[in-house]
């Protein structure tokens, strides 16, 4: 169905408040990166206390800028059902520890599945509203989503190893990713007001 976004373009003009929310969140995530990297076997114990840490800090910042800024590219029903699944992750994980062990690539794969649903979501906005930055949201999104498959296909096989490094890779991607999301809701009310016309029309989904 076609719906003319003049609605839309109002509320996605709306400033973000909380912009630099993502951006603190992504910061944390890159550092898990790095330091999965640099110290791969210690990291494995603390992975799952971690991973439940940045679930819970990326979900609340993404909701917290949603929910304070009511824009539209950010109250999308995947940004809230990600954000949400995020915090319940990460509550689990740092409530359960004793079970991440067996659990965690799980857990891991499906945090990186989410984050690229989101991502595609959001990336998918922009195009079809035509603004500058749908493309690298895409790129990301599509790299998170082969890093979770190659995760969750055979979570229990790849080994130890292969887990971490592809921890580390989601870790540091995600964090990018979120980065960039923080830089571009900085001035999204710009870029609609710039690059949208008011009689765009795109499909409603």
């Amino acid at each position: 169905m076609k719906k003319n976004l003049t609605s839309s373009k109002r509320k996605g003009m709306r400033p973000v408040t909380h912009w630099y929310l993502p951006l603190i969140a992504g910061v944390l995530c890159i550092a898990c990166g790095v330091f999965i990297f640099v110290y791969p076997l210690e990291s494995y114990v603390l992975l799952a206390i971690s991973l439940g840490i940045v679930m819970i800090v990326t979900g609340v910042a993404e909701t917290v800028m949603a929910v304070s800024s009511r824009n539209w590219f950010f109250t999308r029903p995947w940004n809230i059902v990600g954000a949400t699944i995020n915090i319940l992750l990460g509550i689990l994980l740092c409530a359960n520890p004793a079970i991440t062990l067996v659990m965690l690539p799980l857990f891991v794969g499906i945090w990186i599945l989410v984050r690229s649903l989101m991502l595609f979501g959001l990336s998918r906005d922009f195009s079809n509203m035509e603004l500058t930055g749908g493309g690298w949201m895409f790129a990301l999104a599509l790299l998170l989503l082969v890093t979770s498959l190659m995760i969750l296909l055979r979570p229990f096989a790849i080994g130890i190893p292969m887990i971490v490094i592809l921890s580390g890779i989601g870790f540091i991607i995600s964090g990018l990713s979120l980065i960039y999301i923080a830089l571009q809701a900085k001035n999204i009310h710009k870029l609609v007001e710039k690059y949208m016309p008011s009689e765009i029309e795109v499909e409603e989904f």
